[in-house]
């Protein structure tokens, strides 16, 4: 049985089954009672699946990149595959289409191809989800709602 340290919220790590996506959207969350925690774990699952396919399953396995990329997923769409923003954003991670098209797929509400064109996305922007993260903070300190969040 493979084993991954997944991060909560909190930061306090916990050892969990690669494959009990129930269980690491519980730990992420604290609790299995969260609004989101379904979400999330329709998430976990297709990111694991997502980062096999694309040759990024050190991020899955990876507690700081995994919890990483779950945050910049909830906080772009609450871990939403059927998002959609006011300007026409969709998705888990929020693409514009001309961010769909940088990543060889056609926009979908698939939360399977999403969390591969994520995965591209990401990894050819930023190269991990963590420097993701760090260039969202960062760029959006001070952003007003109508500047965007600065990561795409």
């Amino acid at each position: 049985k493979v084993c991954i340290v997944v991060l909560s919220k909190s930061g306090a790590p916990k050892v969990i089954a690669a494959n009990d996506y129930h269980a690491i959207a519980t730990q992420y969350y604290g609790t299995a009672k969260h609004k989101n925690h379904k979400r999330c774990e329709e998430f976990v699952y297709n990111f694991h699946k997502a980062c096999v396919k694309e040759g990024r399953l050190r991020w899955y396995m990876d507690r700081r990149e995994l919890y990483y990329a779950m945050r910049l997923v909830e906080q772009e769409s609450g871990f939403n595959c059927k998002a959609v923003n006011r300007i026409g954003a969709t998705g888990y991670f929020q693409f514009l289409k001309r961010t769909w098209k940088g990543t060889g797929f056609k926009r979908t509400f698939d939360p399977y191809i999403q969390c591969r064109a994520g995965i591209r996305y990401i990894s050819r922007r930023y190269g991990q989800p963590s420097s993701a993260w760090s260039h969202k903070v960062q760029t959006s300190r001070g952003a007003s709602r109508h500047k965007g969040n600065g990561w795409y």
